[in-house]
């Protein structure tokens, strides 16, 4: 875990979360991470070192991360004084002096794109070339071969959204579908497809009709009363602070400028900022909603109160407060979706109930993607970050940085309730799940899945995958880092836990029956597989790395549970919690230096009933490997 990497992120959103420069700030510093934390993969040696060009020495074009290697002497490159082309006295031996890497400016013969200077393209042998009657991307007019999946997108300079066969970036005319507004080209995404806009320009500009003096609008409401439910029903706000409590009934794009500050804040701070009623769908563009105070707020919805689809996108939703449930969003009924994306900012949200940051209720879906989730809270129950509630699936994807978020339950909060759908949850790409805490004695540092015990086995499918990372999440219940009741559990990929923190039972993992109700037969709860890792985790009881109560646990591939401590148990816990449970390792999966203060250095078990396979593979451990269990 790379701390500076998240001190950075913190000064971002704390000194800057109104601005959108800050969520910037705050997003790239998710992305270095990946560079910053990768000790399991070395950088590349030679000249380009990190990628950077290290010293810049080189004595081939290929010792360059860009440009070409320029030789002393004047030659072009190093393969013109190999030749002897050069200007140097050594006719084509340049005698191992080294030269350097430069890149070459519009005009210039060109190899290839990446001798080229800044984003200009190497086109026909020539640096920066174009044909002023083509669209021109980077500098590189498109070609034939640029062909983009939909047929009635355009090539054109835009560094956002699909890529062409080529590589050029396709932007999609009115009705392709997308997943971000900077995918369509004059039109905006809303509810997943490019749609017209009103407004004079897209994208980084804009047009507002609401402002001050001169616009077609004075009044926010005034425009959005005007436009939704309408063809033209793209609502662009002008720069200011517009303090309103909003009312939409019909499907309406609220939008900001990008270069500018929006804020839209209730005036009372006693109700929400924003309701949308029966199921108009709502996108929030490049906005702040801004609570302004941790005091007041609906009942449900501090911030955002929707009965259809939401998308938040480029936004900042902060200081928003309920009495009750949902914060920042909240999201009741069936059949819809809450999508926040594009460097979205949930932050600084509070209620006393479920979803600090966002709340989905009934059998609908929340999706999250490319946005930072911090320092959210509850005064009670569960989900400070997010809460998916009565049947809602989830889907977290990309570079997602969660937290800082705590309070009487996890990050992440997926409760069944009443419902019987399936529900599915899949957590995936770059996310990161970091410093979050369940507090007053509840479960699930970063994730808590309960499944409703009332004797019936419902259906609920947890998929973590890639390169997730879940690092120094706290429970003072169990599950430091995941807690789950009757919801089975796959790691594969990449995935690591580590430094999670548990003040009772399994420092990274605790996998349960619900309540009384035992695992039905044949159901494995936690299956691992890949290069997951699994280590410096803590338990205050049992579990170190993962605590298993009545269930089956398969660990494959090169998992890696090394280096956790627990009073008993340091590296796997296993208890007979109504049925027996079972631990299967196969491949080069192992369980090695963790650590037991008492017993079961690598794993415990409380019944000789339970069963484990493959404990040739736990090894090293202290001060015993196992206990309780035949290994």
């Amino acid at each position: 875990m790379d701390h500076q990497a998240f001190d950075t992120i913190a000064q971002a959103l704390a000194g800057s979360a109104t601005r959108r420069g800050g969520i910037r700030a705050a997003v790239a510093a998710v992305l270095s991470l990946r560079a910053g934390s990768a000790a399991a993969r070395p950088e590349p040696q030679g000249p380009c070192g990190d990628h950077s060009q290290g010293d810049n020495r080189c004595t081939k074009n290929s010792d360059c991360c860009t440009g070409i290697c320029s030789l002393p002497g004047g030659g072009k490159s190093a393969q013109a004084e190999r030749k002897g082309k050069g200007k140097d006295k050594s006719k084509g031996k340049h005698g191992g002096k080294a030269g350097h890497c430069r890149c070459l400016a519009a005009g210039k013969a060109c190899a290839e794109d990446r001798n080229c200077c800044g984003n200009i393209g190497c086109i026909d042998g020539v640096c920066g070339r174009t044909r002023k009657t083509k669209p021109v991307r980077n500098g590189r007019p498109c070609s034939a071969s640029d062909t983009c999946a939909d047929p009635n997108a355009t090539c054109a300079s835009y560094q956002w959204g699909p890529r062409s066969s080529s590589g050029a970036y396709c932007l999609l005319a009115t009705g392709g579908a997308c997943a971000l507004n900077q995918d369509c080209a004059s039109t905006v995404c809303t509810n997943g497809l490019c749609a017209p806009c009103s407004i004079s320009a897209c994208g980084d500009a804009c047009s507002p009709i609401v402002c001050a003096d001169g616009c077609e609008f004075t009044s926010v409401q005034d425009a959005i009363t005007a436009r939704q439910g309408t063809p033209d029903n793209v609502v662009a706000v002008g720069a200011g602070t517009w303090e309103e409590a909003l009312n939409v009934t019909g499907d309406v794009v609220l939008r900001g400028c990008r270069g500018t500050e929006v804020i839209l804040r209730n005036p009372a701070y006693v109700a929400r900022t924003l309701s949308a009623s029966g199921g108009a769908a709502v996108a929030l563009l490049d906005l702040i909603v801004d609570g302004y105070s941790d005091k007041g707020g609906g009942n449900f919805g501090g911030g955002i109160f929707t009965e259809g689809n939401l998308t938040v996108a480029g936004t900042t939703v902060i200081r928003n407060a309920a009495w009750d449930k949902g914060a920042g969003v909240y999201l009741a009924g069936a059949g819809k979706t809450v999508t926040i994306t594009d460097e979205a900012v949930i932050e600084n949200n509070g209620c006393t109930n479920r979803g600090g940051g966002a709340l989905v209720e009934g059998e609908s879906d929340l999706v999250v993607s490319g946005s930072v989730i911090a320092r959210n809270n509850l005064t009670d129950s569960y989900g400070a970050a997010f809460a998916a509630v009565d049947g809602a699936n989830v889907t977290i994807s990309g570079t997602v940085l969660v937290t800082g978020n705590s309070g009487g339950g996890a990050g992440l909060l997926v409760y069944r309730g009443v419902s019987t759908r399936p529900i599915s949850v899949v957590v995936e790409g770059d996310a990161h799940f970091d410093a979050n805490t369940a507090t007053s004695g509840n479960d699930g540092g970063f994730v808590r899945f309960q499944n409703v015990g009332d004797g019936t086995y419902h259906e609920m499918d947890i998929q973590i995958r890639d390169r997730v990372k879940i690092t120094g999440n706290t429970a003072t219940g169990d599950g430091g880092g995941i807690s789950s009741r009757w919801g089975k559990v796959t790691l594969s990929g990449s995935v690591e836990l580590s430094g999670n923190q548990s003040a009772k039972n399994g420092g990274a993992i605790w996998i349960s029956p619900a309540y009384s109700d035992p695992w039905p037969d044949g159901v494995t709860g936690l299956s691992i597989d890949g290069s997951v890792t699994i280590s410096g985790n803590t338990a205050a009881s049992q579990g170190g790395g993962i605590r298993l109560q009545g269930t089956v646990c398969t660990l494959s591939g090169s998992t890696a549970i090394t280096g956790n401590t627990a009073s008993n148990g340091g590296g796997v816990s296993l208890r007979s919690y109504y049925g027996f449970s079972s631990l299967a390792i196969s491949g080069t999966a192992a369980i090695t230096g963790n650590t037991a203060n008492t017993t079961g250095g690598g794993l415990w078990s409380d019944d000789p009933g339970n069963i484990v396979t493959g404990g040739a593979a736990i090894t090293g451990n202290t001060p015993d490997n196992c206990f309780g269990a035949t290994c």
